[in-house]
């Protein structure tokens, strides 16, 4: 394999810009294939066959050039080894920058001393280049798949990062982002064409699709709109743009590149771990905001960062249980007392009631629902103590859900009611099913959930109205957020609801130590040892 030519027409060039590197002509089709058997994705788009067919027939490098390079979707680990034996806080430094991808996508890069697979020199004046792709397998195993010219110890954090990202992505089948009309216009179009043909064997009609047909009209374009930000953009030398000013890409992976790359290469579920204190026994969640109660009955909330981000609000060792919705907080102890709070940590709390029948409370916007032992569901209306509206004293309620303004009860024998605006008569029956053992609201919608593990959603016709959506036995409980329905199996196992009855859960997390889960923007968990965990989606 030959060396990268400079251009002919600037030899005093001194910029380091990236060259896509390509293989030899005669490699393509059998590349090509190899893409398409890695990742069937890889196979050319039909607007980019309608496009470049002549008289019905496109040639295999046409169809070759037109295919992706793109690793498995399930992601991927390469090896990376060092042909000029660079000291070792440089390779640190290099693969440091390599992995900033894996921060972002299910990918990794890791050193191997000899053979890897991909492989890197500091060829001097070559330019920075890399092939696409699955195109390094058949670089020959003696010959390197990325150069990284000019870097050192010495460069700086900004342009070594840049570069290392940069060529990085193309290993990871990332072309260059392509460009907008007003910039392409800029372009003097022959030395374009000219040095990529001198740099990367183009076609005069290659470079028209791949650098000078605009985004809009381009079928090769990954994202909807260009990116101007991308890491990925190209770096064109001055001398062929007008006003003899280099064109360059971003700094950095921009917004846009990330969630491309994500795409390309998802995640598993992860957690990020929020705390892991011992004490912790129950977690609250207000939107964005989350809560915690030990079993001594301390209070915390978490303002970030992880592990130390926590502010205690309260200490009583009456507190059982936090609820919190709107901005406001509420806690209920054991002997009735209900408080909320105005703000100061410890001192700030408000007695509401005062009540020792009371078991449960409920927040839902800037309402707040009680339920006591007899049955009977109080609505506060802002007077502590006797500013509490009765609305229903039924015996066989035994739980209260509220939502977006609506509320609900569910009552010992499985029947469950909606308050429609008058008390005590004013409730209307929308199911009777004696094995619902549970009922969760979520905006305009609410769930239940039977013994027997089947989950229910209400679609507005009372008792007959009801939509299953799953029917495994080992579901224990439901947790619904905005927009969002999640069950915990008996197991541990934390699913949640993609859109499709039966068959659309998604399994987010299996660990058997998964105590119970709060969902508010963000969904989390706490288990049986105390720790807190935030859902991180991909």
């Amino acid at each position: 394999m030959t060396s990268l030519r400079a251009p002919v027409y600037f030899p005093d060039n001194q910029l380091k810009g990236c060259i896509l590197k390509v293989l030899p002509r005669d490699q393509w089709a059998a590349a090509a294939k190899r893409a398409f058997e890695i990742n069937p994705a890889n196979a050319p788009m039909l607007q980019m066959l309608a496009r470049d067919a002549t008289e019905g027939v496109i040639s295999p490098n046409r169809l070759a050039l037109l295919t992706s390079k793109y690793w498995q979707s399930s992601g991927v680990q390469l090896t990376v080894t060092f042909l000029d034996n660079p000291p070792a806080n440089f390779r640190a430094r290099v693969l440091s920058h390599m992995n900033a991808w894996r921060d972002r996508a299910n990918v990794a890069f890791v050193e191997t001393t000899s053979s890897g697979q991909i492989r890197i020199s500091q060829t001097a004046n070559a330019g920075h280049w890399s092939y696409l792709g699955t195109d390094i397998l058949s670089v020959p195993i003696n010959e390197p798949t990325m150069n990284l010219d000019s870097l050192t110890m010495d460069t700086s954090d900004q342009e070594f990062a840049r570069v290392v990202r940069h060529q990085t992505g193309h290993t990871l089948g990332l072309a260059h982002e392509h460009f907008s009309t007003s910039v392409i216009n800029l372009m003097d179009r022959e030395k374009v064409i000219g040095y990529f043909n001198m740099t990367q064997g183009w076609s005069r009609e290659d470079t028209i699709a791949q650098i000078l047909t605009p985004h809009s009209s381009s079928a090769l374009a990954a994202m909807a709109e260009v990116d101007s930000q991308s890491i990925m953009g190209y770096w064109l030398p001055g001398h062929m743009i007008q006003g003899n000013t280099d064109i360059r890409g971003g700094w950095d992976i921009s917004a846009r590149d990330e969630k491309f790359v994500r795409k390309l290469y998802p995640k598993d579920p992860s957690w990020e771990l929020l705390d892991t204190n011992s004490n912790s026994v129950s977690i609250t969640v207000d939107g964005s905001t989350l809560y915690q109660l030990h079993g001594n009955g301390r209070m915390w909330k978490y303002t970030g960062p992880a592990i130390s981000g926590w502010t205690e609000l309260d200490n009583n060792s009456h507190t059982k249980k936090l609820a919190a919705s709107n901005g406001h907080l509420y806690q209920l102890h054991n002997d009735g007392k209900i408080w909320k709070y105005n703000g100061t940590p410890y001192t700030g709390w408000d007695l509401i009631d005062t009540n020792s029948a009371t078991i449960d409370i409920v927040a839902d916007g800037d309402d707040l629902y009680q339920l006591h032992n007899t049955g009977l569901i109080w609505k506060y209306n802002g007077v502590p103590i006797s500013g509490w509206d009765n609305l229903d004293n039924n015996r066989a309620t035994r739980k209260i859900a509220a939502s977006k303004g609506n509320l609900y009860q569910l009552h010992s024998s499985g029947l469950i009611w909606k308050y429609t605006g008058v008390p005590m008569t004013g409730w209307q029956c929308i199911d009777t099913n004696s094995a619902t053992t549970d009922i969760v609201a979520q905006g305009d919608d609410i769930y239940q959930l039977h013994k027997t593990g089947l989950i229910f959603r209400y679609e507005g016709v009372p008792v007959s109205g009801w939509q299953c959506l799953d029917n495994n036995s080992a579901t224990k409980a439901i947790i619904a957020g905005p927009g969002r329905l999640y069950q915990m199996h008996s197991n541990g196992k934390i699913w949640q609801y993609v859109g499709v009855p039966i068959a659309g859960w998604k399994l987010l997390d299996q660990s058997p130590d998964s105590k119970a889960i709060a969902a508010g923007n963000e969904l989390y968990q706490i288990r049986g040892n105390g720790q807190i965990l935030r859902y991180l989606e991909y």
